[in-house]
């Protein structure tokens, strides 16, 4: 029960920062904030073993790369529908995959991660702006508290121009 009252007070945490964030800068940029997150995330929690978002193409139908950390090793595009992120954009809600080995129509970009969570991002209009992707290398390392504190912040995100 303390771990999980722990990360619900990261999370608020985080939210309490970036909500600052938007009030103090009414111009600041998505991808700004959206780097900031990515970092701010990975460094919150060590299960997250990679966290990173894809940014919808309309013009392309795709979801392209867009900040992320650690390092190298991740899909560049991915198509609506097409694995959990993908599936995630189509759907417009937050998937968690408990063991990704258990998945139809995952994409391994890392041999080593077993569980994932994708927040879909939405814009005034209902429609998807991006997807917050988080892989993990332990099975089962997303719960209802990860649904609840990254949806929150995936809302805030979604205020930035």
């Amino acid at each position: 029960m303390k771990e999980n009252k722990k990360k619900a007070e990261t999370y608020q945490k985080l939210a309490d920062f970036f909500s600052a964030e938007l009030e103090e800068n009414k111009d600041v940029r998505f991808l700004t904030l959206a780097c900031e997150l990515v970092n701010a995330l990975k460094g919150s929690f060590s299960e997250m073993d990679w966290v990173g978002f894809y940014l919808f193409d309309k013009e392309k139908d795709t979801l392209y790369l867009g900040p992320y950390v650690p390092g190298v090793g991740a899909c560049e595009e991915i198509k609506p529908g097409r694995g959990v992120c993908g599936r995630s954009f189509l759907e417009k809600r937050t998937l968690v995959v408990n063991d990704t080995s258990k998945e139809k129509n995952y994409i391994a970009c890392s041999s080593s991660t077993k569980s994932e969570i994708v927040v879909p991002l939405l814009d005034s209009k209902g429609e998807v702006k991006a997807v917050l992707d988080i892989d993990s290398d332990t099975l089962s390392a997303f719960d209802d508290d990860d649904v609840r504190g990254l949806e929150a912040l995936v809302w805030l995100l979604a205020k930035a121009k």
